[in-house]
């Protein structure tokens, strides 16, 4: 897969969501997160998020040194869902009787498509502009999927209502070592 075709399937993922959903599309690409999570997003978004998240997931393993394999659209679609379900499993584990909070699902999908694109791109140029080892890229990558994590765990909406500090440290390392291994797992 080379550098053109590239460009062409992330040109072609943002052309794709700007034609089909341009209100989400400007808030996306604007970051405007609360503008999203004050509008649903309809089904297709979502379809189309885990989707560009799997393009763009593969695009970063590829330029972080792994052959692009089919498998890898499915498998880091996957893995977040997993994530989502860990969070969303740990959040009713832990919180606190009678408190209710909405789980809003579409803000950390958007959140984390941005992310992989913000991935793939970085990984791109300084692929094209720099003569990377094939070591630097995989830790490159690594790091921008760290500090996802952390941000995901930090500003995930269950997370946000434990009132004591242990209690959110506790979730917030159980979702790290449920992520941490599954992803170690598909890279090797």
């Amino acid at each position: 897969m080379g550098t053109k075709w590239i460009f062409i399937a992330i040109l072609a993922v943002l052309a794709f969501l700007r034609v089909s959903q341009p209100t989400f599309f400007k808030r996306w690409v604007s970051a405007d997160f609360e503008g999203i999570s004050e509008h649903p997003l309809q089904l297709s978004t979502h379809v189309f998020l885990w989707v560009s998240m799997g393009v763009f997931g593969a695009i970063s393993l590829y330029y972080a040194g792994y052959q692009a394999d089919p498998l890898l659209l499915t498998a880091i679609p996957f893995l977040l869902f997993l994530r989502f379900s860990s969070s969303f499993l740990l959040f009713h584990l832990l919180k606190e009787d009678g408190h209710r909070v909405q789980w809003k699902f579409g803000p950390m999908t958007a959140l984390l498509s941005l992310w992989y694109a913000l991935t793939s791109v970085v990984l791109l140029i300084l692929s094209l502009t720099s003569d990377l080892s094939e070591s630097s890229k995989l830790y490159l990558f690594l790091s921008f999927h760290v500090i996802g994590m952390l941000y995901f765990a930090l500003k995930q909406p269950g997370f946000v209502v434990f009132k004591t500090i242990g209690t959110r440290v506790y979730a917030i390392l159980y979702l790290c070592a449920l992520e941490l291994a599954p992803l170690v797992i598909a890279v090797q």
